[in-house]
């Protein structure tokens, strides 16, 4: 597992690029690529898939959480200073605000959609803009009342689409999506969701994150004597093959069958991962409010207390530093694990590792993330980007005809994702049907269809301190609580700072 997403875009960047140079017109090219939340190995010390190739922009799950806001407030408070040091608009153009800039492909592929819109709808004038610092220059300009026309939000665990709806800072779509038919089965259903908020529609999904796919070596398997053409579909079957993969001399591990499973980039990330695939979640699905403290939360947070105290927290996380700069494709390369939550990046990295060393890439194959049950369809959960219209924006229907474009037209979604290699949460989006059979690609679309899941659409839980994350995960796996003490704890603490949002 590798760190903050830069994994998954550096890798699908890449790969689009290769299929435009056959087989598309697509403009743009190399550049430096923005970071999202990815699936990580704790030990690694930072140390993962690409960090020493890619340049790391704040992201959805990471440096925007960071600057979380505080509950919500009335837009009528705004004081004088902050409108006198809001700034201005720029260049009178239907403008879009988003993080990616310097040059980077994510950047390159929203500037080329952009500009396809300007050819085909020259009355919008649109324009793509890097809003530095993020999210500070937005808030700022939205707090001056001069905010751009439309604003590409984070949604998985960053929760902006939330935040900035519940703040007063978007508008709701209804009117615009009604009137021309955008169809909520256009998209994918969790994506859709996760934007709709007390029953309003207050974004258009962009692109989505699907978490994971299971990256695994057949070489290895062959070796222990694990059928190499079936990964493990049940975490019964993960554990026995774990079991089998696991090696030490002495006291120090030499190899393990997978990364640390309590460690799946954050903390908030190893749960929301786990919790759904035990068939679990953070919310009651009748109720939509907070409620972890389940049969199915509790059997996931016990497996991995469990886990942790049969191969030694402490052993574990000190042979993941000895992965070096390469992190968990450079442990799937040289053989130290044999299987992975699948980061198409590190896909991608292993590619060029397998090169000249002992493994080959035609040795790793690609499976779902075990479930606790073989009949559970749910096998992942959705992160992402969406597109809102701030409150107050310059050019309403102009912002309304450019968040349709990039996010419910096929030439629109196109466009992008044919440069900087972003998922569209758009089904007809022709990228999707293009790439179905790449590799990389496929897996990642595989787990797109089966997740159903994202992260909570609650008011402030972008803002819930990473300490209660961190307390519920780690308390069991230290010994210092009981899964149920650990979850009725969290479900305390959470739902008192929720309310603070209501």
């Amino acid at each position: 597992m590798t760190p903050q997403r830069q994994t998954r875009r550096r890798f699908l960047g890449a790969a689009a690029l290769t299929l435009a140079s056959a087989s598309l017109a697509a403009c743009g090219g190399a550049g430096s690529v923005a970071v999202t939340s990815s699936a990580t190995l704790a030990g690694t010390g930072g140390a993962a898939a690409g960090t020493g190739t890619a340049t790391a922009a704040p992201t959805a799950s990471s440096a925007i959480t960071a600057t979380a806001s505080p509950p919500a407030t009335s837009r009528d408070t705004t004081t004088a200073s902050a409108k006198a040091n809001a700034p201005a608009a720029s260049t009178g153009k239907t403008e879009v605000w988003a993080t990616w800039g310097a040059g980077s492909i994510v950047q390159k592929g929203y500037e080329a959609s952009v500009a396809l819109l300007n050819q085909q709808q020259p009355s919008v004038q649109a324009a793509y803009v890097t809003a530095a610092p993020w999210p500070t220059k937005f808030l700022t300009a939205a707090a001056g009342g001069v905010p751009p026309d439309a604003i590409i939000c984070g949604t998985g665990q960053a929760m902006q689409v939330v935040a900035w709806s519940h703040k007063g800072l978007l508008v709701p779509l209804d009117s615009y999506v009604t009137a021309d038919k955008v169809a909520a089965t256009d998209f994918y259903a969790p994506a859709w969701r996760e934007d709709i908020l007390a029953g309003k529609q207050f974004a258009l999904p962009l692109e989505v994150d699907p978490n994971f796919p299971l990256m695994y070596n057949k070489a290895l398997f062959r070796q222990v004597g694990l059928d190499p053409t079936k990964p493990p579909a049940t975490i019964a079957e993960f554990d026995a093959a774990n079991q089998k993969l696991f090696a030490k001399t002495g006291d120090t591990i030499t190899r393990m069958g997978s990364t640390a499973p309590w460690a799946v980039s954050s903390d908030a990330n190893t749960l929301l991962t786990w919790f759904t695939m035990f068939g679990g979640g953070f919310l009651d699905p009748a109720s939509g409010k907070l409620n972890v403290t389940t049969p199915q939360n509790t059997a996931a947070l016990d497996w991995l207390a469990t886990n942790a105290r049969a191969y030694n927290l402490d052993a574990v996380t000190a042979f993941s530093k000895t992965f070096g700069t390469n992190g968990v494709a450079g442990a799937l390369a040289s053989g130290k694990i044999a299987m992975a939550p699948f980061v198409s990046a590190t896909y991608q990295q292993l590619v060029d590792l397998t090169k000249t060393g002992a493994t080959h890439i035609e040795d790793f194959d690609f499976g779902f993330l075990p479930t606790a049950t073989a009949a559970q369809t749910n096998k992942g959960w959705l992160g992402g980007f969406a597109v809102g219209q701030p409150q107050g924006a310059p050019h309403p229907d102009k912002s309304w005809s450019l968040i349709k474009w990039m996010t419910a037209t096929p030439q629109g979604t196109d466009a992008w994702a044919s440069v900087n290699g972003f998922l569209p949460a758009y089904r007809p989006s022709p990228f999707l049907a293009r790439v179905a059979n790449q590799t990389g690609f496929a897996w990642y679309l595989k787990v797109l269809d089966a997740a159903q899941t994202t992260p909570p659409t609650v008011a402030g839980w972008g803002d819930v301190p990473a300490d209660a994350f961190h307390a519920v995960l780690y308390d069991p796996l230290q010994n210092k609580a009981t899964a149920q003490d650990a979850l009725a704890s969290f479900q305390s603490v959470v739902t008192a700072f929720l309310a603070t949002y209501a």
